[in-house]
């Protein structure tokens, strides 16, 4: 309930800077089309209302739900959502691409899970204020291009640098969030044959993180929570290891995903794409025993983009 009414006290205009959901500007349709203001509060409390009030109110809801079928159910919504699963679908099969290569590759991977993004002001998180905090410059552009551009030294650095330097590839996935800002889920590919403690190398990697930021970064390192997990996709997988590879695949399906509600309108242009991978590492040669088929090759691949 108080999500609902949350969204109903939101003018449209105040979240211009984001692309909502089909699903969401359909529900801001039905809204603006009708004459009376909607909401929940106090419906559901054990009040003594008179029938013909809760009967007027509940024929409101009804009509605004009435108003979203109706929209949900037209042409332009349905061709809408279908090329938004479409371009998670084809996202989803080249990062599946990209995994599969590099167990080709490698064999063994070492899969890290990070998450980068900046420290949040003392301000916004005190707030309660969510809209109000959209203004704050922590939400500016200026920050998405400073996570692109940090980034994108974070990998040039690989050169250079013994650490950096032992990640074989990579998917990052941008984000926006009202609370954390702009910030990237990665999954890092490591080889097996190379490294084996996932731990170290995700802790140099955040701490690297911090200093390459001067400071202002923060990162979620998931190879600290391991113990949180009842099924892991992180850390040593084997190229047979059908159970954390499945697992791995979820995680992908996850930063693929087509439904969420709010979008930083830049991270859904050409110009700031919110999905960046590496290029498949090249085959070795394929003399000697053929390996055998792969658990989640593309024939056993039951989820997702097929």
């Amino acid at each position: 309930m108080p999500v609902f009414d949350e969204l109903t006290g939101i003018y449209e205009k105040e979240l211009e800077d984001f692309q909502v959901s089909q699903e969401i500007s359909c529900f801001y349709e039905a809204l603006d089309l009708l004459d009376s203001d909607i909401n929940l509060f106090g419906l559901f409390e054990n009040r003594q209302e008179s029938l013909m009030y809760l009967q007027m109110r509940a024929n409101l809801l009804n009509r605004f739900f009435q108003l979203i079928r109706e929209r949900m159910n037209s042409e332009k919504t349905k061709v809408a959502i279908q090329k938004r699963t479409q371009k998670s679908v084809t996202q989803l099969k080249g990062c599946r691409k990209l995994i599969d290569a590099c167990f080709e590759r490698w064999s063994k991977l070492l899969v890290l899970r990070i998450d980068f993004g900046f420290k949040i002001p003392d301000e916004i998180v005190k707030s309660s204020d969510h809209v109000d905090d959209l203004k704050h410059e922590f939400h500016s552009l200026d920050k998405l291009v400073l996570l692109k551009e940090l980034l994108r030294q974070f990998l040039n650095n690989r050169r250079h640098n013994s650490i950096l330097s032992k990640i074989k590839a990579y998917i990052f996935k941008f984000e926006h969030g009202i609370k954390k800002g702009f910030h990237a889920h990665a999954i890092l590919i490591l080889s097996g044959n190379e490294c084996q403690k996932d731990g170290y190398y995700a802790y140099e990697i955040t701490e690297y993180w911090k200093k390459l930021t001067h400071g202002n970064g923060c990162t979620y390192n998931c190879q600290m929570a391991k113990h949180k997990y009842k099924r892991l996709g992180i850390g040593m997988i084997n190229y047979l290891d059908s159970e954390k590879r499945m697992v791995l695949d979820e995680c992908l399906q996850y930063l693929c995903k087509a439904d969420q509600a709010f979008i930083f309108r830049a991270l859904n242009s050409s110009e700031y794409r919110s999905l960046q991978k590496s290029q498949k590492p090249k085959k070795t040669s394929n003399a000697g025993r053929p390996r055998q088929l792969s658990p989640l090759s593309p024939v056993n691949k039951k989820s997702g983009g097929k």
